[in-house]
């Protein structure tokens, strides 16, 4: 009888003192400036461990995950990359179409702007100094002027 009174008191006691140190949530700031934000957060705030993960393997230090600082702090943002200060780079949907001006040039566009590029046997060069030679078995070399 007093054995089972005994494990129910002990969880009761456990419960308790596990919701006595949890203490009150962390204040959100919300930052004028990116400069401000790394006062407090020296490399950035990212939204996820994913997102500080990826930071870390593209040669960056490892943002602070903090989720609600990100969203309370998200107009900050110039690029719109959905990370705050070298934290989660967004793969995004690209946009590109390409004309045919002639028989071997081309007017190329894009989201970032128009680029004209022509071709002379395996080479082609075109107007933003990139350039790229055709290979056997259908593989290629890009490089910059």
């Amino acid at each position: 009888m007093f054995a089972g009174d005994k494990s129910c008191l002990i969880a009761v006691a456990m419960t308790a003192s596990k919701l006595a140190v949890a203490g009150p949530a962390e204040a959100v700031t919300k930052f004028s400036n990116c400069t401000q934000m790394h006062k407090t957060y020296k490399y950035g705030v990212a939204r996820s461990d994913a997102a500080a993960n990826r930071q870390q393997r593209t040669d960056h230090y490892r943002p602070a995950v903090r989720p609600k600082v990100y969203r309370a702090n998200t107009k900050s943002d110039r690029d719109k990359r959905r990370h705050r200060v070298r934290g989660e780079p967004l793969m995004g949907l690209t946009w590109r179409r390409t004309l045919r001006v002639g028989r071997r040039s081309r007017l190329n566009l894009s989201a970032s702007g128009a680029s004209l590029s022509r071709r002379q046997g395996p080479v082609t060069l075109n107007s933003r100094g990139r350039g790229s030679i055709r290979l056997p078995s259908g593989s290629s070399y890009r490089f910059k002027l």
